[in-house]
């Protein structure tokens, strides 16, 4: 083995010191008992002892003798008594130095190793040596700052541990326990909950309210007012919950603007839901007051209940957060209890995402087209694009198509809507360029435009992608956007559509009356259609406001110069009450439904030919 090996110690064998093995004077040292932790000052007292017997004995034997008139005897008798002398004069200077200088440093350099091993309990021993002299008070000293820092480190310790712990468990900003400390205290609550009822026969597990809410609008608030006003918000809000609640209920913050609360279902408290409306009327009870301006806060409030809901406490919280989201889809400032019923409509969501975005990959979606005909000339003007997706699957069929109504939504939450929402813009354009180039046929292609696809920042550039790799002329597109525009930025807005119009794209807002119709805005808008909701027009004929409103907008749409397109007509009464009121155009399964892109071209060109009258299309 290699020359840096130690060797094995074993019982009968123990390794001898390297010093005491190489030299004589420190076996010497053992030898008489000397203290050996004091090694390096008695080998120096010894070799002065040796060399001085040395010295003495050559100085008799060969100095002393050859010039002396002493017989031999005598000669030697008086160098035994010198050396005797000699030895014993350095015997006791080795002992002083040992005693007085050697031992109590040896002691004080042992206790400053022990104060280095464990500095925070050091356990120093008593000294055995005097403190009235330098070394010994050097030993006390050495004791006291040992033990100070002791103390010191335990006191830092203690800080720092204290400091960690609220870090890791509390929340910097309003003081309440975080998620992590939540989540902790939820177990330990449930834990001893299921072991409750184990251990009592027949008895019901003790019932627990876990409440979720989610401050409405908050970002909103940071955004316009600043961080400070949000912040201060969030504090006035833990202080009110923390007053509102018994002091057994455990309040958390668990979220930018997200609060969770604990609390037993006992006594008053019948059901989590008498929980969740205490929070909720405690949130809305009065204004939040903020450098002297009130802001009226409200929170949707999701609710869960242990053991019923779940029994992890990651579970009743995500439940609760689930119903939280519930509330906030219902229109916010609400409160929800967890149904199962979410959860299934969930997972239907997250599977309906993959196979979306699988179903985009694979090219499984397609566009439909629906016709628009002129109510005054009867031809067929423009179409829009409606989009279908085939979902594949074991059935005799194959397969069946995914309402839109399930699946846009599912792609408007996710973002998937903007690579879905280009490749519909740019198969528009490739189909109105077909329809000329095959078939002779001009028609103009609406396509919609979500308010996700809108709002992102190269919605122009998509579009003139689009045009340029089909080679559409920018008349024959028109982009169809909601009303729901108008609520998000009005400038960002205002510049989008006039960038649009400018690349000559027609505008129009689709499901006018449904949504924040305001006129100053429209004036601004460079629009060149109105569209009536489906809603107004199935009523038209039985509801007087309905009818009202779809006249009102007729004649909101000539006034400001636009054309109006009525969207759903399904029957010949509808269009003749729209003929009257001066509809421009219309649409709806009266004459066709959505159909493949070959057959609505067959289906203009035959129209074409036998030029019948709109109310007789589709027999």
């Amino acid at each position: 083995m290699g020359g840096g090996a130690a060797p094995m110690e074993t019982q009968g064998n123990k390794p001898k010191d390297r010093t005491q093995a190489r030299t004589w004077p420190g076996a010497l040292c053992a030898r008489f008992g000397l203290i050996w932790r004091a090694r390096a000052g008695l080998r120096f007292a010894l070799f002065i002892f040796c060399a001085t017997l040395l010295a003495e004995g050559v100085f008799f034997l060969f100095v002393l003798r050859p010039s002396a008139s002493l017989s031999l005897p005598a000669l030697l008798s008086a160098g035994v008594v010198a050396l005797v002398l000699s030895g014993a004069v350095a015997s006791m200077v080795a002992w002083a130095l040992n005693h007085w200088i050697l031992e109590p440093t040896a002691f004080l350099r042992d206790e400053l190793l022990r104060g280095v091993h464990d500095p925070d309990d050091p356990r120093p021993r008593a000294s055995p040596f005097r403190h009235t002299d330098e070394l010994g008070q050097a030993i006390a000293v050495a004791h006291t700052l040992l033990a100070q820092n002791a103390v010191n480190l335990r006191r830092v310790k203690d800080a720092a541990e204290g400091q960690i712990q609220r870090l890791a468990y509390y929340d910097a900003l309003t003081g309440l326990p975080n998620r992590t400390l939540f989540l902790k205290t939820l177990e330990e609550q449930a834990r001893a909950g299921l072991e409750l009822e184990d251990t009592a026969a027949g008895r019901a597990h003790p019932r627990l309210a876990v409440i979720a809410l989610d401050v409405d609008h908050f970002k909103d608030i940071n955004d316009s007012m600043g961080h400070e006003v949000g912040d201060a918000i969030l504090r006035a809000l833990a202080r009110r919950l923390r007053m509102t609640l018994p002091p057994q209920a455990l309040v958390a913050r668990i979220g930018e603007d997200e609060f969770a609360v604990m609390m037993a279902i006992t006594g008053t408290i019948t059901s989590a839901r008498d929980v969740a409306n205490r929070v909720a009327d405690a949130i809305r009870s009065t204004p939040v007051t903020v450098l002297g301006e009130e802001f009226q806060v409200r929170a949707s409030v999701g609710v869960a209940t242990f053991p019923d809901d779940g029994v992890r406490p990651d579970q009743l919280l995500k439940n609760a957060d689930i119903a939280l989201n519930k509330a906030k889809e219902v229109g916010r400032d609400a409160v929800r209890e967890y149904s199962h019923d979410f959860d299934r409509a969930i997972q239907y969501r997250f599977q309906t995402l993959r196979d979306l975005r699988a179903s985009l990959e694979h090219g499984e979606l397609s566009l439909h087209f629906q016709p628009q005909l002129s109510l005054t000339t009867g031809m067929v003007t423009g179409t829009e694009a409606l989009i279908r997706w085939w979902k594949p699957d074991a059935s005799a069929e194959g397969g069946r198509f995914i309402p839109p109504g399930d699946f846009i939504p599912v792609a408007e939450n996710s973002g998937l809507i903007l690579p879905i929402g280009e490749w519909v813009l740019r198969r528009a354009c490739e189909a109105a360029v077909a329809w000329r180039d095959k078939h002779g046929l001009a028609l103009r292609v609406a396509v919609n435009v979500s308010p996700a696809q809108f709002m992102q920042s190269d919605l122009c550039e998509v579009v003139e992608r689009a045009l340029a790799s089909s080679g559409l002329e920018a008349r024959w597109l028109e982009l169809e956007v909601t009303e729901s525009l108008f609520m998000e930025d009005v400038e960002h807005t205002i510049d989008t559509l006039r960038h649009l119009h400018a690349l000559g794209v027609d505008l129009a807002i689709d499901d006018f009356g449904t949504g924040y119709s305001s006129l100053s805005y429209l004036r601004q808008f460079p629009i060149d259609r109105l569209k009536i909701d489906r809603s107004f027009i199935k009523n038209a004929l039985t509801d007087t406001d309905d009818a009202a409103i779809a006249r009102t907008i007729v004649g909101l749409g000539h006034f400001l110069g636009l054309e109006v397109v009525a969207e759903g007509v399904e029957t010949a009464e509808q269009e003749s009450f729209l003929l009257n009121e001066g509809c421009d155009a219309v649409q709806g399964f009266l004459y066709a439904r959505p159909m493949p892109e070959e057959d609505l071209a067959k289906f203009v060109k035959a129209h074409r030919r036998s030029k019948t009258p709109l109310h007789l299309v589709s027999g």
